[in-house]
């Protein structure tokens, strides 16, 4: 099977990456609203752990839904 092939029966990728992406800036933006006063955030120790669970999430999402770990680039896509 070519690479063309096999990216034509994906699930509409973009879409999938979207829908993920909008989940996690929403888990995010609670997260971050959640915490009061906002300087907070930044001696909790505890947020980075958060902050990669949120992303996990997302990657285990991706797998689901494509049948395949998402690559560098689209990692970098949905989370910066």
């Amino acid at each position: 099977m070519s690479s063309n092939q096999s990216t034509t029966q994906e699930p509409n990728l973009q879409k999938v990456m979207e829908k993920i992406e909008a989940k996690i800036e929403k888990k995010v933006e609670t997260l971050f609203l959640d915490k009061n006063p906002i300087y907070e955030i930044k001696t909790d120790p505890k947020i980075g752990d958060t902050l990669v669970d949120i992303m996990e999430q997302g990657a285990t999402e991706f797998k689901e839904k494509t049948g395949r770990p998402m690559t560098y680039s689209e990692m970098r896509q949905m989370f910066g």
